[in-house]
């Protein structure tokens, strides 16, 4: 919706929810493009891929906005299926996007990846392992793709938002824990923002207590 509001034409993939948003969208005037897609399955991807160059054989901004969070559980008795989920939607899932839209984005040499991470990845949180390991590496991902980009057009950041009010948030705490975080389209807002005032590359938007803080890979010397 926020980049919508910048007049984007989007490209939206998910399972669910879809309908409601392309009618919100399109009330606004902007365009938007859906698939009702499953992209935590080979297939699903694939499909979503071809959808892609059959709407438009341009990507300016990829937006991973995709995640999961597991029961809480001490590390020892976690589900192996679940730390495969984990990392396949939180890690694989951006990362096989990213390689998707990356000859696209470099045969105009523009663009801007975006990878939606969590505060979980900065600061790991006791009986969600699984789910703070991925994002970690998430953040890993996103400063090797972004050394890469180095001496192109081409921007890839994270953003680390601490607690949102969220479905997910509520499924994991509770309706109450969850209408004490933070709006998402707060966080959305700063996500746009970042991404007009050219973030510097390999960056992580830090988006919690109604700040955002830019934090720079380490061993950059740029305070």
């Amino acid at each position: 919706m926020a980049l919508a509001r910048e007049g984007c034409q989007l490209i939206v993939g998910a399972r669910t929810g879809l309908e409601e948003l392309e009618q919100e969208i399109k009330a606004m005037g902007s365009s938007c493009h859906t698939s009702a897609v499953d992209l935590g399955s080979e297939q699903g991807l694939a499909d979503f891929g071809e959808f892609i160059f059959r709407t438009s054989g341009k990507v300016d901004i990829l937006v991973n906005n995709l995640g999961y969070t597991h029961p809480f559980c001490p590390v020892e008795e976690l589900d192996w299926a679940e730390i495969e989920r984990s990392f396949l939607l939180n890690l694989f899932v951006p990362f096989s996007l990213i390689r998707l839209v990356l000859p696209l984005m470099r045969a105009q040499n523009a663009g801007t990846i975006v990878n939606i991470g969590s505060f979980s990845g900065r600061r790991a949180v006791p009986s969600l392992s699984a789910y703070s390991a991925s994002k970690f590496a998430l953040r890993g991902l996103t400063e090797a793709v972004a050394k890469e980009l180095q001496g192109t057009e081409i921007v890839c950041f994270s953003a680390s938002p601490g607690g949102m009010n969220t479905e997910m948030r509520a499924a994991a705490l509770g309706e109450e824990d969850a209408a004490r975080q933070q709006h998402p389209s707060f966080v959305a807002g700063c996500v746009v923002d970042a991404i007009k005032g050219r973030i510097p590359n390999g960056a992580d938007l830090v988006v919690r207590g109604g700040m955002a803080l830019v934090k720079l890979p380490e061993g950059n010397d740029t305070n």
